[in-house]
């Protein structure tokens, strides 16, 4: 038996302690890059952890890349998937992966192999994501 069935138990409701995650989050989220694959048909996923703060499906991200790189990638998060299911949030600590609406593979950086063009996973690996605006209260 596992959280999930106490919950169930006693009908969502934990008596004991507050769940953590409804606790309100302050500062920016921000989502730190471990990697990036381009999924046919769907578009590119960025995988990572949420280093700070909340994001939601709807949260705008902007990547905070060096200056002296060319890379503009910013989007609304369109999904999330966190522990191989589909979330409509995720907070400080979390893994997960996250497609942004209006990112498509052409956004993002390629290098010239001996077969062609390759995703440039390497340039985009310990960049931060960040939402636009702070995040203070959460909706109930």
């Amino acid at each position: 038996m596992g959280i999930f069935s106490r919950l169930r138990r006693t009908g969502g409701q934990d008596n004991e302690q507050t769940p953590w995650h409804s606790q309100p989050m302050e500062g920016d989220g921000v989502f730190v890059i471990e990697d990036v694959f381009v999924i046919t048909g769907r578009g590119p996923v960025f995988t990572g952890a949420v280093e700070s703060g909340m994001l939601r499906v709807g949260d705008v991200l902007t990547l905070d890349a060096e200056p002296s790189t060319d890379l503009a990638i910013s989007g609304a998060i369109k999904a999330i998937e966190s522990r191989h299911r589909k979330s409509q949030m995720v907070v400080a600590g979390d893994k997960a992966g996250i497609m942004l609406q209006g990112v498509r593979s052409e956004n993002l950086p390629y290098s010239r192999s001996a077969s062609g063009f390759v995703l440039d996973t390497q340039a985009l690996r310990g960049n931060r994501m960040r939402t636009l605006a702070a995040r203070t209260t959460t909706e109930t």
